[in-house]
């Protein structure tokens, strides 16, 4: 995040104040303030709000409860996914994470499973990992977040051809 001169320091027109962390890039033109100067003063002091912003955005960040849910209110590096298999196609809960910069995965089968069980067990392996103590909320949100997997794993089970485990019965020729 800068102050800079626009367009060229030869022939300037004003200021313009570009934060790319905030997405803001705002201009402030001599012909709207007056001169260079008051221009720049109040540039620097747009710059001033964008750094308590930015301040307020990464203690934010830094909440364990952001550091486990997206805006949406699902859980990440959480998903819900299809594995085809020796034993068929299957649903399985994956978790992928990064924990101290290197990346661990871990998944709970769905198929004749309790998916609440699998549920918990794989966000207390996420919370586990990231060194996150589970606090009122966080269980709460977890419980909130809970059926959109579910209904992620119901439109799964859908996709997943059933599979026919009936016995064939088989005639033999019988010789008395």
């Amino acid at each position: 995040m800068t102050v800079m001169i626009y367009p060229n320091r030869l022939t300037p027109k004003g200021w313009r104040v570009q934060d790319k962390v905030l997405r803001e890039n705002r201009y402030f033109p001599i012909s709207k303030h007056g001169s260079l100067e008051v221009a720049k003063k109040k540039a620097e002091q747009f710059e001033a709000t964008l750094i308590k912003r930015r301040y307020f955005r990464e203690m934010r960040l830094n909440l364990d409860v952001n550091k486990i849910f997206r805006p949406d209110g699902t859980v990440i590096g959480l998903s819900v996914i299809i594995k085809k298999t020796k034993e068929g196609t299957i649903a399985i809960l994956k978790a992928q994470i990064t924990v101290e910069g290197k990346q661990i995965s871990t998944n709970r089968r769905l198929n004749n499973k309790v998916f609440q069980e699998q549920f918990v067990s794989i966000t207390n392996w996420i919370l586990e990992k990231k060194c996150i103590t589970p606090t009122s909320e966080i269980k709460s949100m977890l419980k909130e977040s809970m059926p959109l997997y579910k209904k992620a794993h119901s439109f799964v089970e859908k996709k997943i051809p059933k599979q026919n485990f009936a016995c064939k019965t088989l005639s033999f020729p019988i010789d008395i």
